[in-house]
């Protein structure tokens, strides 16, 4: 059997390593300031090199983070700090701020259907400024609900989520953000379920999504249609939310009269559940806010 050579690292190697290890920790000033601060001595940094180094990453790591996001580019959620015990080097950790922000802004979710790169997004860099205008004159009107119509990537889901941000930071209650593509199916799946749990989660999903304080329906008309998604779930989600003047805002690429058109099923009762349907939104809706082109339905 052939060994393999094993190159060992002579004491003088080491002493060297040591030595640029222990230089590169006190020239870096700001760090350094920090250590001096916190009653280390030099003699301190020399017996506990690998120590200091690890304190000194976490340091400059944290130094460059300014949102949860920095967090978790820099995969570092806790500020290290080295604490002096007696004779003993003791490492002590405290969580970061933004981390402790992203926890508070993600339990007032039930659902959260987009990324944490828009946690802190507000209504003051949405572009559209037509769009964001009748945004605040329908939220001073007596009605509940915004519909914002328009093709994908045309600002309806940007604007959505600045006003739920908004409403977190200024208003208390839950909130619901769906993707209804998403949360219908796993709805269906749930009734159709022969798993009494799973019977029951779709009563208690259904019952938050009809009285949170505020829910979105993002990409209605996207989902996969059904009767039972419109008559078990769309329809009395809206119809108890109406009832109890809860604010809800529906993204879509689709007028109420093309809405109206795909719950339909080209039945003559599905025509009449479906313009009930219409009218319980549009009863709700001061102007649809129309946000440019979209796919055409024919």
């Amino acid at each position: 059997m052939e060994l393999k050579k094993v190159n060992y690292i002579s004491e003088e190697e080491l002493k060297l390593y040591k030595k640029e290890l222990y230089n590169s920790i006190i020239n870096d000033v700001n760090f350094y300031k920090l250590v001096l601060l916190s009653n280390f001595k030099n003699e301190d940094i020399m017996s506990n090199l690998s120590l200091f180094e690890e304190w000194r990453n976490n340091f400059n790591k944290v130094e460059k983070i300014n949102s949860y996001q920095d967090c978790v580019k820099y995969n570092t959620f806790e500020r290290l700090i080295l604490v002096k015990e007696n004779k003993f080097i003791e490492r002590e950790y405290e969580v970061l701020p933004y981390v402790l922000d992203n926890i508070v802004y993600n339990s007032r979710f039930i659902v959260k259907d987009f990324g944490d790169e828009f946690n802190t997004i507000s209504i003051k860099e949405v572009d559209s400024k037509t769009e964001k205008n009748k945004v605040k004159q329908q939220l001073k009107s007596k009605k509940t609900m915004l519909y914002f119509l328009g093709a994908n990537r045309t600002g309806k889901t940007y604007l959505s989520i600045a006003i739920v941000n908004n409403f977190i930071k200024n208003s208390e209650g839950k909130v619901a953000y769906l993707n209804t593509t998403k949360r219908f199916q796993e709805l269906i799946d749930l009734l159709f379920s022969k798993n009494i749990g799973d019977k029951n989660e779709f009563n208690n999903l259904l019952d938050e999504y009809s009285n949170c304080s505020l829910l979105v329906l993002d990409g209605l008309g996207n989902e996969r249609k059904s009767e039972y998604v419109r008559d078990s779930i769309l329809m009395p989600i809206l119809k108890n939310r109406n009832s109890k003047r809860l604010v809800t805002i529906i993204n879509s690429n689709y007028n109420l009269e093309e809405l109206a058109i795909l719950y339909s099923f080209n039945k003559s009762d599905g025509k009449i559940i479906a313009n009930s349907l219409k009218n319980i939104i549009s009863s709700q809706v001061e102007e649809i806010i129309d946000f440019g082109e979209r796919p055409n339905l024919y």
